[in-house]
């Protein structure tokens, strides 16, 4: 794929990565386990602090393909049973992000955190527990310390389960991440009312080219 991205396929690859962050904590709750390869992608997004471009932030449009073909309908009225619980993740997320930009002693501690994660990873593997267990406590000390928190649901044998949480936490965090980027891009919540067909376009081409 080409390197330079117009600014609505910036904005709306971001926004996939919002939403499969959701959709993947959807899935981890309710079935205990997703794609490997996927959520290495995910996990691989926060550890990329540096990166020039969305698209090696995510490895390429491949690294948010889930995201990117549930998008149109996510943004449509032809939401199917169980999208709400994603568009309520994601919303949450956009909401929790704009309070920890207005946070530089959060943003610190995140930073400490995520670069610990990056010397695990480069010893271990991206999905190595001891990377997991690091992002998921980076997002309990930062983005879990205000007040509002993300009721997640799903079955209570998974959510019981400290190797799941830490993933769902994890998830949360490489949601947050794409919530940066997807500011920092241009995408705003307007947008998501006055341009919701232009993205929807956007995702659809997007995925028809290059998935």
């Amino acid at each position: 794929m080409k390197n330079k991205l117009t600014k609505w396929e910036a904005v709306t690859l971001s926004l996939a990565g919002i939403f499969q962050s959701a959709l993947l904590v959807r899935e981890l709750a309710r079935k205990g386990e997703i794609d490997q390869t996927i959520f290495e992608n995910m996990i691989n997004s926060i550890l990329k602090i540096n990166a020039d471009s969305v698209l090696e932030i995510y490895n390429g449009v491949e690294g948010v393909k889930i995201g990117l073909k549930a998008l149109p309908n996510l943004l449509s009225k032809k939401t199917k049973k169980g999208d709400s619980e994603i568009i309520r993740y994601s919303i949450s997320l956009i909401y929790l992000e704009k309070k920890f930009s207005n946070s530089p002693q959060f943003k610190k501690t995140l930073l400490r955190r995520i670069q610990q994660a990056q010397s695990q990873a480069n010893h271990l593997a991206v999905t190595h527990p001891l990377v997991i267990d690091t992002l998921a406590n980076a997002f309990l000390q930062s983005i879990a310390q205000f007040h509002y928190r993300i009721q997640v649901v799903g079955g209570a044998n998974h959510l019981k389960n400290d190797e799941i949480v830490s993933k769902i936490r994890a998830l949360l965090l490489a949601g947050i991440r794409s919530v940066v980027l997807w500011r920092q891009v241009g995408g705003s919540k307007w947008q998501l009312i006055f341009f919701r067909r232009k993205i929807i376009e956007t995702a659809k081409k997007l995925s028809a080219r290059y998935l």
